[in-house]
């Protein structure tokens, strides 16, 4: 319990709130992961040849609201009542993590995710 205080307090954003998702890995692989649950939110992976695949892992609700903005196809039910949704490929890390983060927070009718 003293460990999980003592992190989550040393994970802030710019303006001192305390941040719930956190980018793990490397130029290859990277995942965003909730740092007060632990659970894997979103995925890229580097396929060798420079295009990054963006992965992320939602409700059967918003892979739906996904599907219906044309941001990204269903990929797997396995980790159901989750779904894995494969999201646009893209030439850069940044561009991927765009995407991710687009495509988590694809509450709003007025934000799609960019291709």
């Amino acid at each position: 319990m003293f460990a999980k205080r003592y992190f989550s307090s040393l994970l802030t954003y710019d303006d001192g709130a305390p941040a719930s998702l956190m980018w793990i890995g490397d130029d290859c692989y990277q995942g965003l992961v909730e740092v007060d649950t632990g659970r894997l939110r979103g995925f890229i992976s580097q396929d060798g040849d420079g295009t990054y695949m963006a992965l992320v892992y939602v409700s059967l609700f918003r892979m739906l609201r996904l599907k219906r903005a044309n941001g990204g196809w269903l990929r797997s039910l396995r980790p159901f009542p989750r779904c894995a949704v494969q999201l646009w490929d893209v030439r850069s890390l940044d561009d991927a993590v765009r995407l991710v983060e687009a495509g988590l927070s694809l509450g709003r009718r007025d934000q799609t995710p960019d291709k």
